[in-house]
């Protein structure tokens, strides 16, 4: 009989190491509350619904005219990766991971730009919009 969750002998040093590690734990939560509360801010500036969280997402719902999907794709044409669920209830939402300060921003940016009037559509059957690449977010 095999274990379906087998954990191989290092790998269970370095979980043990990352639990007794409880002050890079208590660093990361307070990192992800600030960055939370700063980009749910940003994104209510922006126009966008955004329901409150504990977790390191945000679920948000785009302004009226932005189609979730549509911003869904021309984020990840520019590199961005957020989540879309083509089920009822939160197919006109988006599931944003918390990144860091910069990665947050250049979201904020790239959204900024799409949400202008016009430019979504051309974002998503063209090239990718001319801001900074950025590692994946989701």
């Amino acid at each position: 009989i095999k274990d379906s969750y087998a954990v191989d002998a290092i790998a269970m040093r370095l979980a043990t190491a990352a639990i007794r590690d409880q002050d890079y734990k208590n660093w990361a939560v307070v990192q992800v509350r600030r960055s939370r509360a700063t980009l749910s801010q940003q994104l209510q500036a922006l126009g966008f619904r955004v329901w409150p969280s504990q977790g390191n997402f945000l679920m948000v719902q785009p302004p009226a005219g932005h189609p979730a999907l549509d911003l869904q794709q021309a984020l990840k044409a520019n590199g961005i990766l957020v989540r879309h669920f083509n089920l009822p209830g939160v197919a006109d939402k988006l599931r944003i991971s918390i990144g860091t300060e910069d990665q947050n921003g250049v979201l904020c940016r790239h959204l900024s730009q799409l949400l202008q009037p016009s430019v979504l559509h051309q974002a998503t059957t063209t090239d990718p919009l001319p801001v900074e690449p950025v590692d994946p977010i989701s």
